[in-house]
């Protein structure tokens, strides 16, 4: 059973405010990802029923692109048991032994002796290093693996990326995985794609670079991304179930330190500042984007716009952070220098813009667009957006 409602707002990470009937409900969502390209206006989520101390509803999934996307991550992890139990993947081999949330710990496992006669102690042994793996598996050719499911909401025009936000405790699992190898076990990173949108996947390194550069040098953990077709908003067709090839050529052409960027700004109020040789401007209470790139470091450029203390070279920098706070960062990690493509493309996307702020040495009318209301909850931005992060614009 579930029913139909639509976004308003996202209080916490864990809440989402949907009008239902035109009524405002709070639904508790079972993701702690960003998954801020469902978070526009009037978006569909499908919710259902779910009575606890807090909330009256649980948020099942979304519609993106015409395809459904499953969001429960908890339903997700139980699909990938399924998986291995049906012996649906074949690359995984057929398990005859499945053994979910085992805690292990590299220094354990690193410990001489028969591998066999010594899996117990060292997969599920105590201790402040453990980490803690979805699955351990046995097939019937006896050999031992290892397995963490990473559930993976972010597809865009067929591209799938993970994560969708920076995450320690996807990297400290690949890490794991690696000493994991070293021991003998098959480790595996398996990445669930719960949408039959799916044909590609990438590496999210424009989020997370630092994971992404270690799983781009890994060679003891094996990657397999599955995608998963949603007949309806719960249920799934395991006959669709099909991995999809990750490029890996592709990102390693672009994970790299330098990139293009977008700052979103808050103005709280009207403002008249004199911007170097433009003169003094006007800036009206609302929000603006601004488009940059860094050729350098792209985290030092971005911080560089947070500090109170700094040489006021470009038109920015008479911005941030006083009078306008940065409330999001957006990076975009590419060889390609896409700044003026980004800056043309939101033309569309915003009222009006500051004339020539930003673009002193481009065709661009401008790289500062304004709008009244957030942008990143507007459809047609996020759309730019996940089209230069997936390389499909």
């Amino acid at each position: 059973m579930w029913e139909e409602a639509h976004f308003v707002a996202r209080p916490n990470r864990f809440t989402l405010l949907l009008r239902k009937n035109k009524k405002l409900i709070s639904a508790y969502l079972p993701n702690t990802g960003r998954i801020e390209e469902y978070l526009t206006e009037g978006n569909v989520f499908f919710i259902t029923p779910a009575k606890t101390e807090k909330f009256n509803y649980r948020v099942l999934s979304t519609v993106y692109q015409d395809s459904y996307v499953l969001l429960d991550t908890v339903k997700t992890h139980s699909l990938a048991r399924t998986l291995l139990e049906r012996r649906i993947l074949p690359s995984l081999g057929g398990a005859r032994t499945i053994r979910p949330e085992i805690r292990f710990n590299s220094a354990a496992m690193l410990q001489p002796g028969p591998r066999r006669a010594s899996t117990a102690s060292r997969v599920s042994g105590i201790g402040s290093g453990n980490v803690r793996v979805d699955f351990f598996i046995e097939t019937h050719a006896g050999r031992q693996g290892l397995i963490e499911v990473k559930t993976c909401t972010f597809c865009h025009n067929g591209v799938a990326l993970f994560p969708d936000a920076p995450s320690v405790r996807a990297l400290r699992h690949l890490e794991a995985l690696s000493d994991a190898g070293k021991s003998g076990y098959d480790p595996v990173m398996l990445f669930f794609i719960p949408s039959g949108a799916a044909r590609l996947f990438l590496p999210n390194f424009h989020t997370d670079y630092e994971f992404s550069l270690r799983l781009l040098s890994e060679d003891r953990v094996r990657f397999i991304a599955v995608k998963i077709n949603l007949v309806d908003p719960v249920s799934v067709d395991f006959e669709s179930v099909e991995e999809i090839p990750i490029d890996r050529t592709r990102a390693k052409m672009h994970c790299r330190g330098s990139g293009s960027y977008i700052l979103l700004l808050k103005n709280p109020k009207p403002v008249r500042l004199e911007i170097g040789k433009r003169g003094m401007i006007h800036f009206r209470k609302g929000y603006y984007a601004y488009v940059g790139s860094a050729l350098g470091s792209l985290e030092g450029r971005v911080n560089r716009h947070s500090r109170k203390k700094k040489k006021k070279f470009w038109h920015i920098d008479f911005l941030t952070p006083h009078p306008m706070k940065i409330i999001q960062v957006i990076l975009f990690r590419r060889s390609d220098r896409i700044e003026d493509m980004i800056a043309r493309r939101l033309e569309s996307c915003f009222p009006t813009w500051v004339k020539g702020f930003g673009a002193s040495d481009t065709k661009q009318p401008s790289h500062l667009f304004y709008s009244k209301d957030p942008p990143h909850r507007s459809h047609h931005f996020m759309n730019v957006v996940m089209d230069f992060k997936t390389f499909t614009e």
